[in-house]
């Protein structure tokens, strides 16, 4: 996969790292959070003791005051409880233009509790989790590695499909007798609808195994209904997808690696392995296969920044990116049992119904006459007045399946 990706002629790729090699020597070195800057700075600067006190008189914070420096500063936002918006404080009796503005938006904003979010999924592209979330339970149930523990952070991107119809171009190599130029085998795709978008981050520790990583993230495609349900939209005890296609597989560094914890699970990586033994000109091979259930993160050797691929549902393909790789400190979650943790999401915004558009998306018809677009989508309510008698009898023929919003998910 090299040929194709090139990871040495991109920057933003890293050379391949062994993990359980590089725990090894960040063991060895004997890091330490407390660190004394005379014993233990000087020898790793290579300097004496005296140049140690030196550097902390002249880069002091106290070197940044000035003369006439004000003692005491307005306070720039109160912390309000939860589900209140934040004030920003302005001095009394005041003529500054800018605050005027200020206090008028904090009164417009006062009543829309939901403000904040909306702003911050329409300015960000990322929504993070709730800093003010505190771990549950007691100090007893905490278990903590500090500075013997990875910790992976992984980002894993939304499905896409390739447009049809993809572009090749072949450029054959011409001996200098005819044309004097040499031209290089090329291969490109029209990516009008190539779109990656991030879908969620995870941090996932060295010692737990890849499957934690699969069972962790949550794909749309995983929690669908496979079955019609336009003869009883009523029907409950539904079967997802995820537990009728169980199969799964990740690629990662020349390794295919197979989720066979279900009796009922298939190897996906032998149709690939079979697949690239016919085409050897194409330089995609060979494959190594392991079990997924019996790898370790700590097993791996990983390239920061390479797309790898995780393939679940058939044809769904997500590409996996492992971001950062480092020892765990006292920022990180202390309890090894809450890993993997989702850090970030992507911006979601939800589907409407087209026939209201007003309500989230319930339903989604396919192959139905009486709508103008293939797929259609419903809330309940008018997918019922629209598809049913008042007898409750089907009207048409149309494949319907519940239908879950991106934006409820996680």
């Amino acid at each position: 996969m090299d040929r194709v990706h090139n990871p040495d002629a991109r920057n933003f790729i890293s050379p391949e790292i062994d993990l359980r090699n590089l725990l090894t020597e960040w063991i060895e070195l004997g890091a330490d959070e407390n660190i004394n800057a005379k014993t233990d700075l000087a020898p790793l600067m290579d300097v004496s003791p005296a140049i140690i006190d030196e550097l902390e008189a002249v880069c002091s914070i106290n070197n940044l005051t000035c003369e006439d420096e004000p003692v005491q500063f307005l306070p720039t936002n109160v912390r309000k409880p939860k589900n209140e918006p934040m004030e920003y404080v302005a001095p009394v009796n005041h003529n500054l233009q800018c605050l005027k503005v200020k206090e008028a938006l904090n009164e417009k904003r006062a009543p829309r509790s939901c403000i904040d979010r909306k702003v911050l999924n329409h300015a960000d592209k990322f929504r993070f989790s709730d800093p003010n979330l505190t771990p549950s339970g007691t100090k007893n149930d905490v278990k903590t590695t500090l500075g013997s523990e990875l910790v992976v952070q992984v980002t894993l991107y939304q499905p896409y499909k390739k447009q049809t119809g993809s572009k090749y171009i072949r450029e054959l190599k011409v001996t200098k007798e005819k044309k004097k130029k040499k031209k290089i085998l090329k291969r490109f795709e029209t990516l009008t609808n190539l779109m990656l978008q991030m879908e969620q981050q995870i941090v996932v520790l060295g010692s737990q195994k890849l499957t934690a990583l699969r069972d962790r993230f949550v794909c749309l495609a995983d929690i669908s209904v496979t079955e019609d349900l336009s003869e009883n939209p009523d029907l409950s005890n539904l079967t997802k997808a995820k537990d009728i296609y169980t199969s799964g597989l990740f690629y990662i560094n020349g390794t295919l690696y197979d989720d066979m914890r279900n009796p009922q699970s298939r190897a996906n990586s032998g149709a690939i392995v079979e697949w690239a033994n016919q085409y050897p000109d194409m330089e995609i091979g060979p494959f190594e296969t392991k079990l997924m259930e019996e790898t370790r993160f700590i097993d791996l050797k990983v390239r920061l920044g390479y797309p790898y691929l995780y393939q679940h549902q058939g044809d769904c393909e997500h590409l996996l990116v492992f971001q950062d790789i480092r020892l765990m400190n006292s920022e990180d979650c202390p309890d090894i049992n809450k890993y993997p943790i989702v850090t970030s999401i992507s911006c979601r915004k939800r589907v409407i119904c087209m026939v209201c558009h007003l309500l989230t998306a319930k339903w989604v018809t396919s192959g139905n006459q009486r709508v103008p677009a293939d797929p259609f989508f419903f809330c309940d309510s008018c997918f019922r007045q629209f598809n049913y008698d008042k007898n409750g009898q089907k009207i048409g023929q149309f494949f319907a399946q519940p239908f879950v919003d991106r934006s409820a998910l996680l």
